[in-house]
């Protein structure tokens, strides 16, 4: 009896289950798909010919070398840009419709107005030359990381002895941690340095992009395999660029300072005037009503 059933099972039921879930996979691979994910991938194909039509290469390096987080990209901002103008367009003749306003004509000038200054696809467009000053901020301070970075290593070479000193990785590690603007192109730096350091420190280097920099890791690569000894005489020889480099940009911002300090007691003598013009005027016709009555 026992030996009955199992051959029904062998011979029927499995053939059975078998043909049923070949019928499945079958049925699966032609299932249509659900109106969810055709509006998914319809949506998906809609946005990477967004993608194309927004995309600009020159802006996406503008906003990393300003300094902007990295999910913000170039097509996101002219496509969040054209999509808010179209908003406004949208809300300002609703409110001429709705409460039969007459026509908005200083608020489109006024819109029109915001969106040519946020245009990007000219380097002397307002919102390049925003990116362009947050890049020279940037460049500014890691150009001051630099130069501390410098003088950490000269203090730490100067205190160390031929018996007990640091490599320039474990340094270089250490110092990480209290940077701010350099910390991205050091943690580079110590992730490249042991497949090939002389290659890692030249593209240090070349990632900050300034002279200090440069000279930086110029002198990484060379005091890399030195001894504190010579490691202090070079640090020492190459003092005076370093100090060089931080007067040109004291210099370059007092400058600066200089300009920004005469455009703002420009402006404040301008509105002054102004103001007095104004009240003068109020003043007259004033008194040219009084005597008039």
């Amino acid at each position: 009896m026992v030996v009955t059933i199992w051959k029904v099972f062998i011979f029927v039921v499995i053939p059975i289950l078998f043909v049923f879930m070949v019928h499945e996979l079958i049925y699966l691979r032609k299932k249509p798909q659900s109106p969810l994910k055709r509006l998914k991938y319809s949506l998906d194909e809609h946005m990477l010919v967004m993608q194309r039509l927004y995309q600009d290469e020159r802006l996406d390096s503008a906003f990393r070398t300003a300094g902007m987080p990295a999910a913000l990209t170039a097509w996101q901002y002219r496509f969040f840009r054209d999509g808010l103008f179209i908003v406004w367009v949208i809300y300002l003749h609703a409110v001429v419709l709705v409460h039969t306003h007459t026509y908005p004509i200083k608020g489109m000038i006024l819109l029109a107005v915001c969106y040519v200054l946020s245009w990007s696809g000219h380097r002397y467009f307002p919102v390049r030359l925003l990116l362009d000053a947050f890049q020279k901020d940037r460049q500014a301070k890691k150009n001051d990381e630099v130069f501390d970075l410098y003088l950490l290593l000269s203090n730490d070479y100067h205190a160390e002895s031929a018996v007990h000193y640091q490599s320039v990785y474990r340094k270089l590690s250490e110092y990480s941690r209290y940077m701010k603007a350099l910390r991205k192109d050091l943690d580079q730096l110590l992730f490249e340095y042991p497949i090939d350091s002389g290659r890692a420190f030249k593209q240090f280097g070349e990632r900050v992009g300034t002279k200090e920099s440069r000279s930086l890791a110029s002198l990484l690569e060379r005091i890399d395999h030195a001894n504190p000894e010579v490691a202090v005489d070079l640090l020492d020889e190459n003092y005076e660029s370093f100090l060089d480099f931080r007067r040109q940009r004291r210099k370059r911002k007092l400058k600066l300072n200089g300009y920004f300090g005469f455009m703002v007691v420009f402006v404040s003598v301008l509105t002054l005037v102004y103001f007095m013009n104004v009240s003068t005027n109020v003043y007259k016709s004033m008194l040219l009503e009084v005597l008039n009555q």
